[in-house]
């Protein structure tokens, strides 16, 4: 519902904005870093207008020792101040390999420490089309996309289908009945995990 939620809203948002604003690396560019922090305020407006949701916290940090450090980009609050939903904003920039261990790993380790089984909401950003300039960085050794360095025209052919079919893959292996995804293809919005 959260998911789906936040899909709905989001799109009545985005399409406000350029061309370009979220199917290239136009506004994730240095100098030029737009994406992540309009996304973010966005993402918090749709929070807070939330009924459940009494505040929202932004760059939280729920960490509970070395094994559980969640930090979640919004995180949505109740009157108590107890965590009713997190909110992670993924740009062009990020969303590739690191999903599932940056994100989904983080989560799940503060979700088994904490035994609270609150929602997580994770937006990724990736065209469902070829995409002849879009980016694959972070390939240099040790890096989180070296082992994809060699894969970039495959990558290009469908940022959304290449990255996704990791995703799901490495879902399979993990218990992921209180995540969910997310993905902005230029001006639409729709959840995409669970489908």
């Amino acid at each position: 519902e959260l998911a789906d939620e936040i899909a709905v809203r989001l799109e009545g948002k985005v399409k406000h904005l350029p061309d370009g604003f979220y199917d290239s690396f136009d506004f994730t560019q240095t100098g030029h870093t737009l994406t992540h922090p309009i996304t973010c305020g966005f993402l918090a407006h749709i929070l807070q207008g939330m009924p459940w949701i009494t505040h929202v916290g932004i760059d939280i940090r729920l960490n509970l020792g070395k094994k559980a450090k969640f930090q979640p980009d919004l995180a949505g609050f109740d009157g108590s101040l107890e965590p009713v939903a997190f909110v992670d904003y993924e740009s062009p920039n990020s969303s590739d390999a690191r999903v599932p261990t940056k994100d989904v790993d983080a989560y799940l380790a503060w979700r088994r420490k904490s035994g609270l089984g609150v929602p997580y909401v994770i937006v990724t950003t990736l065209p469902d089309r070829p995409s002849e300039n879009w980016e694959l960085r972070y390939t240099s050794p040790g890096q989180y996309n070296e082992r994809f360095r060699r894969r970039r025209d495959e990558v290009r052919r469908n940022p959304y289908r290449f990255w996704y079919g990791l995703y799901l893959d490495e879902f399979s292996r993990r218990e992921m009945t209180t995540v969910a995804l997310v993905n902005i293809d230029g001006k639409a919005v729709r959840r995409v995990y669970p489908s």
